[in-house]
């Protein structure tokens, strides 16, 4: 136990040394996802975009609510959303994505697990453009209070990468939580207040606030509207990071070992 403890935490440490690999894994994904394209990930924000704008305009007309305003509520909310389930569906792959990286090359494997959360930033960040363009087209200025987005991505990187571990580990060992991660996600955005307001639920606000993925999303969401977090989602979030690199790290100690033979 002792002398998996330690590789492990060699293997981590290396791994989280290693930033220019992250980056240049990550971004070879990107390349190979949009290979012989014009736009290449540009695509990840049109998509993104026209998801924006199309619910926008019809819930804000179902609603009556105001078209400007509901643009940037939706759009923020639609950008946490993205980045919080993208970490979730590709962190179960993330030992498989570097299937044959593990196999051939003596590289530590948590390697994978910052690449696969840098990856799930870099799409992020083309949502951020999508929010600057809303910033313009809404007359949107940004207070100080949007700094507070640097500390929640920072808590968010942490989160990403507990995540990729605890997940990354049973998507490798059981390939059904793939896709039901995905079909989770699924349900998940329908319950979650992205295109719908908290206070559409009347006395049921429990349900968002015992969500989550409601805590995440409205700690990016909140900043880029201008707004502070409220303390709950500081709490929320820091718990279920600190909970899930715990996880991680048990798991990565005692199964570390056997992921070769599980790819």
């Amino acid at each position: 136990m002792i002398t998996s403890t330690r590789r492990a935490a060699q293997d981590l440490l290396a791994g989280a040394l290693s930033p220019q690999i992250w980056l240049q894994l990550a971004w070879s994904d990107l390349e190979a996802r949009y290979r012989r394209t014009i736009l290449g990930t540009f695509w990840q924000t049109l998509t993104m975009a026209a998801y924006i704008v199309g619910i926008a305009v019809v819930f804000s007309t179902l609603r009556a609510r105001d078209a400007h305003d509901f643009l940037l509520y939706v759009a923020t909310g639609f950008a946490g959303f993205s980045l919080i389930s993208g970490l979730l569906v590709s962190g179960a792959s993330t030992f498989q994505r570097g299937e044959a990286l593990l196999k051939a090359y003596d590289l530590p494997a948590s390697i994978h697990v910052f690449r696969v959360a840098l990856n799930e930033f870099i799409l992020f960040a083309h949502a951020l453009v999508i929010i600057l363009g809303v910033w313009i087209y809404t007359g949107t200025v940004p207070t100080l209070m949007t700094l507070l987005v640097i500390p929640a991505l920072a808590l968010m990187f942490l989160l990403g990468v507990g995540i990729c571990l605890c997940m990354g580990l049973l998507g490798a060992r059981f390939r059904d939580v793939n896709p039901a991660i995905s079909t989770l996600m699924s349900f998940m955005f329908l319950v979650t207040p992205i295109f719908w307001m908290r206070s559409d639920l009347g006395d049921k606000l429990w349900v968002v606030d015992a969500n989550p993925i409601y805590h995440v999303v409205n700690l990016i969401r909140a900043p880029l509207m201008g707004h502070a977090p409220d303390p709950i989602n500081w709490i929320v979030c820091g718990s279920v990071a600190a909970l899930s690199l715990l996880i991680g790290l048990v798991g990565f100690i005692n199964y570390r070992r056997l992921l070769v033979y599980w790819l």
